[in-house]
């Protein structure tokens, strides 16, 4: 059975603001939360752990570092339903020139989800292309890719070796030069090596990073109960 984010949010900004903020929201307790994070240029200042609600870790290792674009995975899992406002920070240094553009995806996955394998930071030029490794059937893989080159996205297509994926958000900032961010999910019906990518635009200088998020496990199945009639 496919498992599908239950609610997402997106941010965005071309000024130089010092931090995102998502919708207020109540979480139930047990949801799963993915937060990704891209920015125009990486060795700046990374972002602090998003604050405002839940704990979160980093996933994977950022990508920080010079000619890529900044890319973080922060999880958390929810244990308290309470009124959220999820707070990010800029992942680059506030003041610098030109203003770096950056974004923000936000996933929340159903009651029971966890965290599983990881695809750590990958970098190359051309199409975008990588693999995770599923570990259990059902799972969906959350990625996201940063476009330092800032090729027109227009036209975009998804590689589909291994899953059709869900288009979360696409941040266009190819006209000022800047970066273009992808945030997108895809099922993995197998635990099996799945592709994460992107066929056209090619000429990228790109960052795919992407996390697995399981499904919860199903209910233990009861005892069958044979009633025998008496004669």
């Amino acid at each position: 059975m496919a498992i599908t984010p239950i609610a997402t949010d997106f941010k965005s900004t071309a000024a130089s603001a010092a931090t995102l903020s998502f919708t207020a929201f109540t979480p139930s307790v047990g949801e799963f939360l993915v937060i990704k994070v891209i920015g125009e240029q990486g060795a700046g200042t990374a972002p602090t752990l998003p604050s405002g609600g839940p704990t979160f870790t980093a996933a994977t290792p950022v990508e920080n570092i010079s000619s890529q674009c900044f890319v973080g995975i922060y999880t958390s899992t929810v244990v308290s339903a309470s009124s959220t406002t999820l707070v990010v920070t800029a992942p680059h240094n506030v003041g610098t020139t030109p203003v770096p553009h950056w974004s923000c995806e936000l996933e929340r996955w159903p009651i029971g989800a966890t965290l599983g394998a990881l695809r750590a930071t990958i970098t190359g030029s051309g199409a975008p292309s990588t693999t995770i490794t599923t570990t259990a059937a059902g799972s969906a893989v959350s990625w996201c890719n940063g476009d330092f080159a800032a090729v027109n996205p227009t036209g975009r297509t998804y590689n589909t070796t291994s899953a059709t994926p869900t288009e979360e958000n696409v941040d266009d900032q190819h006209v000022a030069t800047a970066y273009v961010a992808y945030y997108a999910y895809q099922q993995a019906a197998s635990a099996s090596s799945q592709t994460l990518g992107i066929t056209a635009p090619t000429g990228e200088t790109w960052c795919i990073q992407g996390v697995e998020v399981k499904a919860a496990a199903g209910p233990v199945g009861l005892p069958e109960i044979v009633l025998r009639q008496r004669y």
